[in-house]
């Protein structure tokens, strides 16, 4: 005769809420360290005033929502979320951290992997304002190393201005800035650590603790 006894005990609410404790702890960690740092090879972006800003080509387009560009006048702004360059608020969807400015740290102090891993060392702002202001012309923007987040994918990328000139001046403007981080040929794309780490430790507890509940 076959038996219709339950396989398995129910776990106990005290129990069960142990585990879901567990499990929302690793999960919290996981998120709180889920920062990316871009530290590929260094991309070079350059445009002129006279070239067209709506071209693919004279448009850095650092991620699907973020595409940098200059028109002749005004400052930098992202041609993906809004039409112009507006002081305080352009680019949209990234903010800014530049050496020396705004109490942050000079030269090598401040960098992408500083920011992500101490967001407390580096103060972020808008663009313009990271970088002296709506009054300084853009005079502190050319060779001083600057840190971009991306705000909606948590990306931190390193960037230096090598050229940025007024209006007047042929509004150029040249950066070189960091790329996603490089795999090694022929081996497989994991998600970047330490967030796939957390990931597979909450998987392994919590598949191990419903055994061992299971068991008692």
């Amino acid at each position: 005769m076959l038996s219709t006894r339950p396989m398995t005990r129910a776990m106990k609410p005290k129990k069960l809420a142990v585990a879901t404790g567990w499990m929302v702890a690793l999960m919290a960690t996981a998120m709180a360290e889920a920062s990316t740092v871009w530290s590929g090879p260094p991309l070079t972006f350059a445009k002129s005033g006279i070239d067209n800003y709506q071209l693919p080509q004279f448009q850095d387009s650092v991620t699907a929502t973020v595409h940098l560009t200059r028109r002749n006048t005004g400052g930098l702004f992202n041609v993906a979320q809004e039409l112009a360059y507006t002081p305080g608020t352009s680019p949209l969807g990234t903010s800014w951290a530049f050496s020396g400015l705004n109490g942050n740290p000079t030269a090598a102090g401040l960098s992408a992997q500083i920011c992500a891993t101490t967001p407390a060392s580096c103060t972020f702002t808008d663009w313009i304002d990271a970088a002296g202001g709506s009054g300084s012309g853009g005079a502190f923007i050319a060779n001083r190393p600057a840190v971009m987040h991306l705000l909606a994918d948590d990306i931190y990328v390193d960037v230096t201005f090598t050229e940025y000139t007024t209006a007047s001046n042929g509004a150029r403007i040249t950066y070189l800035r960091s790329t996603p981080p490089v795999m090694a040929q022929n081996s497989r794309q994991v998600p970047s650590l330490p967030l796939a780490a957390h990931l597979a430790l909450l998987t392994f507890l919590a598949l191990t603790g419903a055994r061992a509940l299971r068991s008692k």
